[in-house]
């Protein structure tokens, strides 16, 4: 087991309790971490959104916090390097930006300087790693806050790309096939709500599944998702 004491586990889980706690029971097997902090929002992404950057900083007693989702957390204890500590923000690199391309919040490590920052002030727009990471990060960093590099945010995390590289953790649903047997899966996915079941992330699922040639467990999925078509 990893022991993270520098840092504080902050989840948000809106409306997606049930694989949340899933995923919990998933860290809690591979890592101890300094805390534990679970917030309640309403169940949007604005709402998330503003907790995330109004209600942890208060609440932070750690130098980093590792901000976690149902479908985004860490994985893999052999992967965490402290250097990750130097940075005030870590997420996975969006392939599609030629610059400022780090990253992705649903999985991300903040420092407490950052989320202070943050926190003082206005709201900040959605989606809210976009506008830390590209809109605001001139003027963060400015005020010396330190994004990771996108070598080091590589090895943290992965999201769209690259696919299948051994990472800290992961976001995105369709990443949890490369640790998850079909079974695993099934028993996972079984607990999102039918309104999650018409999200277009769902489809990746189903298309990972078809490439790694699980043909059952993409069956299962595309199967799922037209049960739950409004």
């Amino acid at each position: 087991m990893l022991h993270l004491p520098d840092v504080t586990l902050v989840v948000v889980a809106g409306d997606y309790i049930r694989t949340t706690e899933a995923a919990l029971r998933d860290i809690e097997e591979r890592f101890l971490f300094g805390c534990v902090l679970e917030l309640d929002a309403a169940p949007t992404f604005e709402t998330v959104s503003e907790v995330m950057q109004f209600e942890v900083a208060p609440r932070l007693q750690t130098s980093h916090a590792l901000f976690i989702q149902w479908d985004g957390y860490p994985t893999d204890p052999e992967m965490w390097s402290d250097e990750f500590l130097g940075y005030d923000y870590i997420g996975a690199v969006w392939p599609w930006f030629t610059d400022n391309s780090v990253g992705n919040g649903g999985f991300s490590l903040r420092s407490r300087r950052l989320l202070d920052l943050l926190a003082g002030m206005p709201r900040v727009d959605y989606p809210e790693d976009i506008s830390i990471c590209r809109q605001l990060r001139p003027l963060l960093e400015d005020r010396d806050i330190l994004f990771a590099p996108e070598p080091v945010a590589e090895r943290f995390s992965r999201e769209h790309w690259p696919v299948g590289a051994k990472t800290f953790g992961f976001h995105g649903v369709w990443n949890m096939l490369d640790f998850m047997d079909d079974g695993a899966v099934v028993k996972r996915l079984t607990l999102l709500e039918p309104k999650q079941w018409r999200q277009q992330y769902m489809t990746y699922v189903s298309a990972f599944a078809l490439r790694q040639g699980r043909r059952d467990l993409f069956l299962w999925v595309q199967n799922m998702i037209g049960r739950h078509k409004e």
